[in-house]
């Protein structure tokens, strides 16, 4: 069993020695074989929301039927995912609980979020 393991060992040795040819080996050895992850633009449509009265920004990226809302206050980011089914944002916000679907809305050229204290939407337009 033993002998099976170092000729495997020896084996895989010589085997990345010889794809190294012609570079520095120990570069070779040391290198990651996983490809890198590229920073390849989205399909999706991004599109940032203010309000005259909050400092509250929001960036919307909608892919197919996946959507990505960045809540972005001062220097603070929170992501949440969520997917839209029948015109209806349904998100893994803890603030949803109890009122999925109903917490955030879209309405012609304004991003609605639910004021969960008086129960009202708070409007965010288009940014300039």
């Amino acid at each position: 069993m033993k002998i099976i393991i170092l000729a495997l060992v020896i084996f895989f040795i010589c085997k990345s020695s010889y794809a190294c040819q012609g570079i520095n080996f120990h570069q070779c050895m040391a290198s990651d074989t996983l490809p890198k992850k590229g920073n390849y633009k989205s399909a999706g449509t991004e599109k940032f929301y203010c309000s005259p009265f909050a400092k509250t920004r929001y960036k919307i990226l909608i892919t197919g039927n996946q959507i990505k809302i960045t809540r972005l206050y001062k220097e603070y980011a929170d992501v949440i995912n969520g997917i839209l089914k029948k015109g209806r944002i349904y998100s893994n916000d803890p603030y949803e609980k109890g009122s999925e679907g109903r917490y955030y809305k879209f309405k012609k050229n304004a991003f609605l979020v639910l004021n969960v204290e008086n129960g009202e939407y708070e409007a965010f337009n288009l940014c300039k």
